[in-house]
């Protein structure tokens, strides 16, 4: 069947006006605040200054927790944690946000609350943690109380958005923290005792390793199975090659300019701890940046 055809003829100065009122309307479309898509509520209290909104899309990582590590130089010897490091908010993810724990990573729904206000949901049975947006800020803040042998803890924590360059994907998913923790322990140009090749070893805040022929990327430990690897007071690193992948415990120096490698060795039960045997470390001297 031939399409129906018609012979009529628009008018060449009615066709430039109809040309030019779809350009005016697709320009209001782009400028105008209509083409994005925000989510109910995504703009924060009206008490905020007029035309400021707060953006929720974005990794938020635990500032405080990052804070207290760099300053020990150590995730293991952090014993005040929150209950998540980071917060993950993405418009494909809806109405969840994926927490970022150390142990088990999940999904959470999520509602905004009162003014200046977002719920987590049910992160315990019949209890929504709230995160705050104090009036003028960028950053989130939750406010975590415990209960402890009779006595009510109170602690603060604050998130802040992580740029671009803190981003790791492990497979799953791209999260922040890992990179902070890599930036503040590890990151730099090292050395191994007596020089060896004199080539250095490189560890990249992203998780690669440059320069060690045994291995290619590395993780370091923030809670979970991988701490249960050992009964010994130290952060776990774990360090993955084309060939294999081994476990070490890592020791820096309260500066920062020794790296000292524990290799963890089997005790040979199926399931149970590792341990390492007294020996000589792989030492590292880091390089002048």
């Amino acid at each position: 069947m031939r399409p129906y055809k018609t012979t009529r003829k628009v008018p060449k100065p009615m066709l430039l006006v109809i040309i030019l009122g779809m350009m005016v309307l697709s320009a209001c479309e782009q400028d105008g605040k209509a083409e994005r898509w925000y989510i109910p509520d995504e703009k924060v209290s009206k008490d905020m200054a007029a035309g400021d909104t707060f953006i929720l899309w974005g990794n938020w990582v635990c500032r405080d927790f990052i804070e207290l590590a760099t300053a020990k130089q150590s995730v293991w010897w952090v014993k005040n944690r929150p209950m998540f490091y980071e917060i993950v908010f993405k418009p494909e993810y809806g109405d969840s946000a994926l927490l970022i724990t150390g142990y088990e990573d999940f999904f959470v729904k999520w509602t905004k609350g009162a003014d200046n206000e977002y719920l987590l949901k049910n992160i315990l049975p019949d209890r929504d943690i709230v995160l705050q947006v104090p009036k003028g800020m960028k950053d989130l803040q939750l406010t975590d109380t415990l209960r402890k042998q009779g006595k009510e803890q109170i602690h603060n924590w604050t998130y802040g958005r992580a740029p671009e360059e803190y981003m790791i994907n492990n497979g799953r998913y791209t999260t922040a923290m890992a990179g902070y923790i890599n930036n503040a322990l590890i990151k730099g140009d090292y050395l191994p005792a007596g020089g060896g090749s004199g080539i250095p070893v490189t560890f990249e805040a992203n998780g690669i390793i440059n320069g060690w022929p045994l291995y290619e990327r590395y993780r370091i430990c923030m809670g979970g199975d991988c701490y249960r690897l050992t009964r010994n007071p130290f952060d776990v690193i774990q360090l993955i090659g084309s060939q294999k992948t081994d476990y070490y415990g890592m020791v820096s120096t309260a500066n920062g300019d020794s790296l000292y490698l524990y290799r963890l060795e089997s005790e040979g039960k199926e399931g149970g701890d590792y341990s390492y045997k007294p020996q000589e470390p792989l030492a590292f001297k880091k390089l002048p940046q």
